[in-house]
């Protein structure tokens, strides 16, 4: 099996293959994709996709396994082992992942890999639109003012906003925010609370390729976070519900306990999907690696 990179130069080559949301942000600094093929075809016996970043200020990076495709277990270990490779070059210490519908290769492929896995409740929770629009503080008419969309902010104000209000380690889920286009938000539905000239906080929602509504990124500064955080997240939830259909799915990924609060408190009775999640250690990796450098 020929084991390749993605990149920005060859992604076209898997476009009808591939999911087209990891293809679009192969160019991205924390993203990365691996695929391997039959040498006499070409055709795909096994492909992955993944992300390495510093989150929260930490120093260590952390390696997360975001979507994999095997054929059979031999090929699916193989790609594994190197993305492995590729982690432990990087400085990460571990791999993690969260995935749904693996099939029995790609679990056995994992399982052969070394990782521990489990049944456990997804990060993700899924709604619609419709659910967030019929929020009590969500019927209520937007009466903040200062609230605007991003289509109506400069890029110079869109930067100075980031940089000026967001510390390092408050990126939501993107810690490479600094070096994405502003188009990777919808225009519409993202939104910005504006003061005279200067932006004082964000709500940045992403539209999937598969059509669904990733909010990214919210955050005020103070005074006044608490209050325009909530008509923010109201003017966004009107602006989605003038352009799509009720049932349409927004994602709300539960990165850490302030979103996991807000979630619970929004949708006590909400659940995420059951998912397959796992791990593995690369420490004895390393020590291996030493012992026969020695």
């Amino acid at each position: 099996m020929n084991i390749r990179q993605i990149t920005e130069e060859n992604a076209a080559e898997f476009e009808d293959l591939l999911p087209a949301e990891y293809l679009n942000d192969i160019f991205r600094e924390p993203a990365g994709g691996i695929v391997g093929t039959l040498e006499d075809t070409g055709e795909i016996t096994a492909a992955l996709f993944f992300a390495l970043f510093k989150a929260n200020g930490n120093a260590e990076t952390e390696a997360e396994l975001t979507w994999f495709f095997a054929e059979d277990q031999e090929c699916g270990t193989e790609l594994l082992k190197e993305f492995e490779r590729i982690a432990a070059s990087s400085g990460a210490q571990s791999i993690s992942f969260e995935l749904s519908d693996l099939s029995t290769w790609e679990e056995e492929a994992l399982k052969e890999a070394g990782y521990s896995i489990e049944n456990a409740e997804s990060r993700d929770l899924n709604v619609t639109i419709g659910e967030l629009g019929g929020l009590s503080f969500a019927e209520k008419e937007a009466e903040d003012d200062s609230v605007r969309s991003l289509s109506g902010l400069s890029f110079r104000q869109y930067r100075a906003g980031i940089r000026n209000h967001l510390p390092g380690d408050r990126y939501g889920l993107l810690p490479d925010l600094l070096l994405l286009p502003m188009n990777r938000f919808d225009p519409d539905i993202s939104c910005a609370v504006v003061a005279g000239n200067t932006v004082h906080g964000f709500l940045l929602v992403h539209l999937t390729q598969e059509g669904v509504l990733m909010p990214e990124l919210l955050f005020s500064a103070e005074p006044d976070s608490k209050k325009h955080l909530l008509n923010m997240l109201r003017f966004s939830i009107h602006a989605a519900a003038s352009r799509f259909p009720a049932d349409t799915k927004v994602l709300i990924r539960r990165h850490n306990e302030a979103v996991k609060q807000l979630s619970d408190r929004l949708f006590p009775d909400k659940r995420g999907e059951t998912v397959r999640r796992g791990n593995k250690s690369l420490s004895d990796r390393s020590r291996r690696k030493e012992v026969k450098d020695e």
